[in-house]
């Protein structure tokens, strides 16, 4: 079919060169994705327990270390939760893996130890954690896997063996609404009290210690618990107490009393098992002197053996082998008679308090007015320690996280960060994928640019039938034009041939009745090199008459529609282009398609274009000419005609086709006076269709402004700029905006000054 040399696939690949390389590198990604997703790799990192204990294989608890725990269904369902992944725990576990790292040294000693039969203990301080995974789950899914794992382990040994607490948070989990006043401030009391003896104990641990966190120490915080309790809560309890505020005070007394009756109760419990202890101490005693006396008077010492003549030996409280375990027993009952006594006289603090309670609420002698003032000054007070309350405790366990991180942050230590490694090396994948990546980008350059030449010779097949006859000089090409009509025809195929050369478009304005300019008229410039300049109605009708007027209007269509859209970049996104059709190239068969096309490509808007028709002449098929116009019009192209008013068919036209422009002809303008009942009659006419109406060949202001002073929409004219081409049309273009703009400040300086005039007068 044609040829293909090295120079062409060259040439090709430079013209598309920009395409290749992207092309190239998105085929290269889509590449290296999908074989990404057929990889598998492994995620692995290094740890190291530093702790005493650990070469004998302890936790700092003391307890067997069990390094498996980091595989634990628990941890791996905090990891899942946490991260939000949508995987099985059971499917990230059977691919974790933890092995210990044991040196050469080691190994040849455990090697020489099983070789002679015997057993060698040994406990690794260092191990390395994998995880195996596919693909499809992306590169960095590894690293995030096993770093929240190892995050997750962290946090659990660190809680198991390393004594995490945590100050428990009372007042999250409590309904106030079931609480009354007094037992609210109960509640925030007993809070208070954890808070001091939970920083107090941690104070004493480590006096030194701030928290990065929250750049506080233990005693910081405990003093803020001393501050709430002497201050707010001091002044909340006096407040509900004086103004014996109770959201039920009967309900409140019962409740308290239920309370001293289980106190009472276990008060008597532990004072009962005070007092037995105390008697079992007291006859302990008893017996004890007796038996030293005894010994004193018969001259024998005690030396731990069991006399069976000794009546004091054979009691319940000596009658052991071992006076040692008569120490024990004794610290034992000493200590039960003490706790049980303390915890008694506690039991017998509260039930005073919850009396002295009961006795304030039983009366009710507070004036209504007064116990609402302190009942608001109350609930201020509530809510402010509620919040105080909740921040401090916020701090505290904040503050305790990070000391108990400080404490355990050298127990598990990381010799690696997390590396993945994949099963085939990345840079194979990556080689690979470019290469087909970059001779796939290769190939489609090559095939756009061969179906490009198939479709031009194609066309040019195709469209140069019409030039056939006038280049052999046949017998039909004689038939259709005149022999002074031959030169130009010749000439107008050579140049139509040459790319068009010597055809040219210029540009006239179109302005709105305030003198802006809202598009242009695209008009056809033809040079011949021979001939020179032709005007259009020189070589229109010959254009015509050999068959490439088609091929040339829809030259001339796509440059307006590649100068508009430029336009509406430069100038404005409303500016419009017109063009002009004749009735010879709507009746072509392909006049639908080949506006449809260019339309297309040119990526015009197609609401910022103008077909324009000539009303001279008669058309033979005037419903077939209005269908095609209005399936154009459908595209959102607009359609006006032109040369209105020179013939009694122009008035048919307004009804058989859809226009939204109708353009008076020069003709008509120029005899404005006498033709004015006409234009008037027009206007009436267009106005009714809602149709717009532009009046040609205005030569000067005074004529803008009759036409103006008409109703007519538009203009065009000499007047307002002759046609020049695109380059000059927007320098035109941008003079007579300042041109306007100064003469809208000129307009609005002298409005003001004739405002100031009347004013001035007014006042004289």
């Amino acid at each position: 079919m044609f040829e293909l040399s090295i120079v062409d696939i060259f040439k090709y690949i430079y013209k598309h060169l920009k395409l290749v390389v992207i092309f190239a590198l998105l085929t290269s990604i889509l590449g290296y994705s999908y074989a990404n997703r057929l990889q598998s790799y492994t995620a692995s990192i290094v740890i190291k327990y530093s702790y005493d204990g650990i070469e004998s294989g302890l936790t700092p608890t003391g307890a067997p270390l069990d390094v498996y725990e980091i595989t634990s269904p628990s941890l791996i369902e905090n990891v899942i939760k946490t991260v939000n992944l949508n995987m099985n725990a059971e499917n990230i576990r059977n691919n974790l893996s933890v092995a210990p790292l044991v040196d050469e040294e080691t190994q040849e000693k455990i090697k020489a130890k099983t070789e002679k039969g015997e057993d060698y203990d040994y406990f690794p301080s260092e191990y390395i954690v994998s995880y195996h995974y596919a693909g499809s789950y992306g590169f960095t899914h590894g690293n995030f896997v096993l770093n929240s794992l190892m995050q997750e382990y962290e946090n659990f040994f660190r809680t198991k063996y390393s004594g995490d607490k945590v100050l428990p948070d009372v007042l999250s989990t409590t309904d106030y609404s079931t609480l009354d006043y007094m037992e609210i401030c109960d509640l925030f009391k007993n809070q208070i009290d954890q808070g001091m003896t939970f920083t107090g104990d941690h104070a004493k641990e480590n006096v030194s210690f701030r928290s990065s966190a929250t750049g506080l120490t233990f005693s910081d915080l405990q003093a803020r618990f001393n501050w709430l309790n002497d201050i707010e809560y001091t002044k909340l309890l006096a407040i509900i107490k004086k103004g014996e505020i109770s959201k039920n005070a009967e309900t409140l007394i019962k409740r308290y009393q239920y309370k001293i009756e289980e106190l009472q109760l276990n008060q008597k419990k532990k004072q009962n098992e005070s007092d037995l202890a105390l008697q079992k101490l007291l006859q302990f005693y008893r017996e004890y002197k007796q038996y030293h006396a005894y010994n004193n008077q018969s001259g024998t010492n005690y030396n731990g053996g069991y006399n069976t003549g000794n009546n004091i030996l054979q009691s319940d409280i000596l009658g052991t082998e071992n006076i040692r375990d008569f120490l024990t027993t004794y610290d034992d009952i000493l200590l039960q008679y003490v706790n049980s006594g303390v915890e008694a006289r506690s039991y017998g603090e509260d039930i005073n308090y919850y009396q002295s309670i009961i006795d304030i609420f039983s009366t009710d002698d507070v004036p209504w007015d007064e116990k609402q003032i302190m009942r608001e000054k109350a609930d201020s007070l509530l809510g402010k320690m509620e919040t105080h309350l909740k921040e401090i405790i916020e701090l505290v366990n904040e503050t305790a996280s990070d000391y108990y991180k400080y404490k355990s942050g050298q127990q598990i230590n990381y010799l690696s960060a997390v590396d993945v490694s994949a099963q085939v090396p990345v840079a194979t994948y990556a080689f690979v994928s470019l290469f087909l990546g970059l001779f796939l980008a290769l190939f489609l350059a090559i095939t756009i640019e061969l179906v490009r030449k198939y479709q031009r010779m194609e066309k040019e097949s195709v469209e140069l039938i019409p030039y056939q006859g006038l280049q052999a000089g046949s017998e039909n090409y004689i038939e259709a034009v005149s022999a002074e009509e031959l030169t130009v025809a010749k000439a107008l195929v050579e140049d139509v041939k040459n790319d068009f050369a010597g055809f040219k478009l210029f540009f006239q304005p179109t302005v709105n009745t305030s003198g802006r300019w809202i598009g242009a008229e695209a008009l056809l410039r033809w040079e011949n090199h021979d001939l020179g300049p032709k005007l259009p109605n020189e070589f229109i009708e010959i254009a015509e008459k050999i068959g490439v007027m088609t091929i040339l209007g829809e030259w001339v269509f796509r440059q307006a529609c590649e100068q508009c859209r430029r336009w509406n970049e430069e100038i404005g996104p409303d500016f419009s282009v017109c063009v002009n059709f004749s009735i010879y190239q709507i009746c072509s068969s392909t006049f639908i398609d080949r506006i449809c096309e260019i339309l297309n490509s040119t990526q015009v808007n197609p609401e910022n274009i103008m077909i324009e028709i000539s009303s001279r002449g008669e058309i033979e098929d005037l419903e077939m000419v209005a269908q095609k116009l209005r399936v154009i019009k459908s595209l959102g192209v607009k359609v006006s005609i032109d040369d209105f008013g020179t013939s009694t068919s122009s008035i048919n036209l307004l009804h058989s086709f859809p226009l939204d422009i109708i353009k008076i002809d020069r003709q008509c303008i120029a005899n404005l006076d006498s033709n004015k009942q006409m234009i008037i009659s027009i206007l009436d006419i267009a106005h009714s269709m809602r149709i717009k109406v532009c009046a040609e060949g205005i030569e000067d202001q005074e004529m803008a402004r009759r036409v103006k002073a008409l109703g007519i929409e538009y203009m065009q004219g000499y007047g307002f700029a002759k046609p020049v081409d695109a380059g000059n049309f927007t320098t035109v273009y941008q003079n007579a905006e300042r041109f306007q703009e100064e003469q809208r400040k000129t307009e609005q300086i002298e409005l003001l000054k004739d405002k100031q005039v009347e004013e001035n007068e007014k006042t004289d």
